[in-house]
Formats: C-alpha cells, sequence, structure tokens
C-alpha cells in the first residue's frame, strides 16, 4: 500500500495495521504530531468518512493500493470547519424546518447539537473569543450560543412542536449571519494566510507591500482586491470597538497606542477609510496609492499594536 499526503508520498510501515481503519489511525497520530489536523481520506480513489461502511473500513490492507490523505493546519482546517456548517445549517433547514410539523425530534436535536459544538470548537481553534465576534446589531456569538444551548436543554425535556419552528429558525439564522464575522476575525487576530500562513504583522504588511507595488506598476485590479480586502478587516475592527468601548470602558481607557487613547486610534482609522472610499468614488488611484503609503501604513503600525494590547480581551 502507498500512502499519499499532501500528494507526497510517507514511508511508512506498517507493523500490526490489519485493515484500513487501523492504517488510519497510526497515520493520525503521526499526523497530529506534526501539528496538522487530517481534512479528507481516500483508498483507490473511494472517499472515505465517519459514516463510510465497516465492510469499508476493516477491508484488509493487502486489498488497497493508495491511500490518499490530505491535512490543513489547525486555524484552516476551522476555516474550512466554519464554512461546513454554514453549508450543513441551510441544508438543516431546509431538510427539517421547512414543514409545519417537525417529523424526527431526534435528527433536529443531534443537528442543533452539531452546530453548537462545532461552533465552540472553531472558537478555540481559530484563536478568537465568543464575546468578540459580534452581528450587525451587536449581539455577540456568545449570546447566540447561549441560546442554542437553552434551546437544546429544553428540547431534551419536551418534544419540538410547531411554535418551536421560529426560534429554532431564528437561532439558525443568526449563525448565517455571523459566520463571516469569524472569518474575518480570524484574519484580524491571526493574520492567517490561507495560502501560507504567517504572523499577523508580517501578513499586513505583505498585503499593504503588495498593494503598493501593484499601484506602481499599473495593476489596479489586484491592488483594489487587497485594498477592499484590508479596509473589510479596519471596518470591523472599528465595528467591534465601539461596541467594546460601551462594555469594557473602564479597561479599554486605560490602554495607549503611540500615547493616544482608543478613541483616537479608531478616529484616526475612520477617517482613513472615509478619504480612501472617497478617491475610490472619484478614480482617483494615484491619491489612493499615496494615502495607503503615506497614511495608511503607518496606521496600521498602530493596529497592531492596538491589536496585541486588547488581545486578552477579544
Amino acid at each position: 500500500m502507498d500512502i499519499l499526503i499532501n500528494n507526497e508520498k510517507l514511508e511508512f510501515s506498517l507493523e500490526n495495521e490489519k485493515n484500513l481503519n487501523e492504517v488510519i489511525d497510526s497515520v493520525e497520530k503521526w499526523v497530529l504530531k506534526n501539528g496538522r489536523v487530517i481534512s479528507s481520506i481516500s483508498a483507490d480513489d473511494v472517499r472515505i468518512t465517519l459514516d463510510s461502511p465497516s465492510e469499508t473500513l476493516h477491508k484488509g490492507v493487502n486489498g488497497i493500493s493508495l491511500l490518499k490523505i490530505q491535512t490543513l493546519s489547525p486555524i484552516e482546517y476551522a476555516l474550512h470547519t466554519l464554512e461546513t456548517i454554514g453549508e450543513y445549517i441551510v441544508d438543516f433547514k431546509s431538510r427539517y424546518l421547512q414543514s409545519a410539523r417537525i417529523e424526527n425530534h431526534d435528527a433536529v436535536l443531534e443537528g442543533l447539537m452539531l452546530v453548537e459544538n462545532g461552533l465552540s470548537c472553531a472558537c478555540s481553534l481559530l484563536l478568537i473569543k465568543d464575546f468578540a465576534v459580534l452581528d450587525e446589531n451587536g449581539v455577540s456569538l456568545q449570546e447566540m450560543l447561549g441560546g442554542l444551548h437553552t434551546a437544546v436543554h429544553k428540547f431534551e425535556k419536551h418534544y419540538i412542536d410547531t411554535a418551536d419552528l421560529p426560534e429554532i429558525t431564528g437561532i439558525l439564522d443568526g449563525f448565517l449571519r455571523v459566520l463571516p464575522r469569524m472569518a474575518i476575525w480570524t484574519v484580524i487576530k491571526n493574520g492567517i494566510s490561507m495560502s501560507k500562513p504567517q504572523n499577523t504583522e508580517a501578513f499586513y504588511k505583505s498585503v499593504l507591500a503588495n498593494i503598493g507595488k501593484n499601484l506602481q506598476i499599473g495593476k489596479d485590479a489586484p491592488a483594489l482586491h487587497d485594498i477592499l480586502f484590508i479596509t473589510e478587516l479596519l471596518d470591523e475592527l472599528v465595528f467591534m470597538l465601539g461596541f467594546f468601548m460601551q462594555e469594557h470602558q473602564d479597561r479599554m481607557d486605560g490602554i495607549r497606542v503611540s500615547g493616544k487613547i482608543i478613541r483616537e486610534v479608531i478616529e484616526s482609522i475612520s477617517k482613513g477609510l472615509k478619504e480612501i472610499e472617497e478617491s475610490f468614488k472619484n478614480g482617483d488611484m494615484v491619491s489612493v496609492g499615496d494615502m495607503i503609503e503615506y497614511e495608511l501604513k503607518p496606521l496600521y503600525e498602530d493596529v497592531l499594536e492596538l491589536i496585541e494590547k486588547i488581545s486578552d480581551i477579544i
């Protein structure tokens, strides 16, 4: 049996493994020791999942020619999990919550518990705190998860009926709104690049450097993409900090960034974003480039310092 991990052959000698399941267990331990997690498995081009038939999982190793395994870093895996949770919620609503009557109480309850556990685990892997992720109305993921936990506890004691559907649908719709913001917060706090993970400072500086380089050589389209990406992160940071100034004012007021209080940093970010947006509307890419070089880059030094100082809060 040949084993490929991320398309590279693994020198793996079978010891006491007799079937596919035992081989997967051994390889998974090796993958975890190397700081990765398995994202997909196939045996002779047949996808292997947790619910694969028993006869497939217990197939003898002599009957398998090629085992292909794809792995991800924990953060990449968690981001992938967010996407999967979103797809699962959409499918779950379509399958179980469209009729006026709940046909399978146990399946609905199990599905809600899967969503709760998946989101909690994702927060842990992504190094973000659930109370720092807010929807457009300032409702935190922590509050949403609390509402889901309460609902699950309630439905463990009594059968779900028609009157409960709006509550369940509302909770799940809230998660669909907040999932993209979880991904944004992952970038803000971790500086994660899916193709090449970097630390936060290196990630932001590389993006800013690419913007300036592309504008200089006339590649406006990729520069525009990166500018929109950076401004989206800044918008989210300003949005969150506005709420945190109210909720944690006693802690936030004591923080200084380049000698400025956080409120002044927020005002500087907001002003810079408005100026960039105005230049975009006027099609003035030269001004956009100048603002990025002389205003946004120094501002990001303050942003990075701010993120570091409030990391215990967010």
